[in-house]
């Protein structure tokens, strides 16, 4: 058996096999698939609770007696929370450690939850399901996995990155029949308690001993501090005066605007035109699994082909999915319906992982979570803003079509911000 000479950490000379030196990129890869693993179920557990407000929203409006608008802002306001607290996502992780943070998410999901169960007023909703679930699902989120997976060394990064972000759409598939028949049976106050608790039980049992290979997040006590805290500011500093960050700052925020609006709204959409409740919860959820499916699809696309024509072609799906959304005048126009759902489900996701890639390609480095953290944060306002606007419109004219029709504009920027960005070069100044 042949050996071979290293150094270690140390500068001390140990024998390593052939056989061993083999077998380490094997174990990498196994060792990063596992982070993409965990980030999958964390992403989908979040997302099964956040997401399946929509399919709350009509009951919650007979309930608190008030407008689309004013109980759609819950909603908005856990996306707004998600962008807003995305800042302090990627020091959390490089100060406390990624287990610690996850578990303080899925506390903070619960908590959140329970309080807007037993809400007496839609005040209190926004309290409980928009502070506390948007808290939650920053800290277990798309944020916190980008910004670990955007750092880890993987073979097919954005096919990586799309596999991990596919929870998004298997935790609402999964969860919205599901909140439908709890509803029907125990209530809409015991549906958010129970998926909560849930959700908290399955988060804390998966990573209370989690700790990812090669991550540079540090457990408490072994790392991190003011000194790593003052390097991403600096970081984070530089970035600001670059272009490329204020360009993925607007299209973050005209992609949340433009695909929320749609999102926050499809259920109520669907049930106007004459569709059972539980039909129309059933559309929402396979709409978001097929974003899942988007992911990975437009993942390899991205990776194999170019990220150019990843993009382009899943705005261009997004758009025309609305196109057919509006079509759906009646429960006759079932065929435009499941074209929706095919367009926009596919294309719901798609750019999330091909953005972190790029994002990655101009900031990574030691500060990349920091400066992943402040981009998001306009995805965050536009997730928030979407929903909120579309329920105000709605109030105001009886009908989507003008907020539908706003979605497609804002996407349509969107596609010429990001095609844009793709061709600028990374920044000077940005330590990598």
């Amino acid at each position: 058996m042949g050996t071979s000479e290293t150094m270690d950490g140390t500068g001390k000379v140990k024998t390593v096999s052939v056989e061993q030196r083999a077998r380490a990129p094997a174990a990498q890869r196994l060792a990063g698939w596992g982070l993409v693993a965990v980030s999958f179920t964390n992403v989908a557990i979040a997302y099964a609770v956040v997401f399946s407000f929509p399919v709350f929203l009509p009951v919650l409006v007979g309930e608190f007696h008030a407008s689309r608008g004013t109980v759609a802002a819950a909603f908005s306001w856990a996306m707004l929370i998600i962008g807003i607290s995305s800042i302090a996502v990627g020091p959390a992780l490089d100060r406390w450690g990624p287990r610690l943070v996850f578990i303080a998410g899925a506390v903070a999901l619960a908590a959140g939850m329970g309080v807007a169960a037993v809400a007496p007023s839609v005040w209190i909703l926004y309290l409980g399901f928009g502070l506390g679930g948007g808290v939650g699902a920053s800290l277990l989120g798309w944020v916190a996995h980008g910004a670990l997976l955007g750092r880890a060394k993987l073979a097919s990064p954005t096919t990586a990155i799309a596999v991990a972000f596919g929870g998004m759409g298997v935790g609402p598939l999964v969860m919205a029949p599901i909140a439908q028949r709890l509803i029907m049976t125990a209530g809409w106050r015991w549906a958010l308690a129970l998926m909560g608790a849930a959700a908290c039980v399955a988060v804390v049992a998966l990573n209370v001993r989690f700790h990812p290979p090669g991550s540079p997040a540090a457990a408490p006590g072994e790392g991190g501090g003011s000194a790593a805290a003052a390097w991403q500011m600096a970081g984070l500093k530089t970035a600001l005066r670059t272009w490329p960050f204020w360009i993925y700052f607007l299209a973050f925020l005209t992609i949340g605007t433009g695909m929320f609006s749609v999102v926050g709204h499809q259920v109520a959409y669907v049930v106007d035109r004459g569709f059972a409740p539980l039909f129309a919860a059933s559309v929402f959820g396979v709409t978001q699994v097929l974003s899942g499916v988007g992911r990975v699809i437009f993942g390899v696309v991205a990776d194999r082909v170019g990220r150019a024509v990843a993009l382009a072609t899943s705005f261009a799906m997004s758009i025309a999915g609305i196109g057919c959304l509006l079509m759906v005048r009646d429960a006759g126009a079932v065929g435009f319906l499941y074209a929706f759902v095919a367009l926009f489900g596919i294309s719901f996701g798609a750019r999330g992982p091909i953005l972190v890639g790029m994002s990655a390609g101009h900031f990574g480095g030691p500060a990349f979570g920091t400066i992943y953290g402040a981009i998001s944060l306009a995805h965050g306002l536009g997730t928030a803003l979407g929903p909120w606007a579309a329920g105000v419109l709605f109030d105001q004219t009886g009908s989507y079509r003008v907020t539908f029709g706003l979605a497609t504009v804002s996407l349509a920027l969107a596609c010429a911000m990001t095609l844009t960005v793709l061709r600028l070069p990374r920044p000077s100044g940005i330590p990598s």
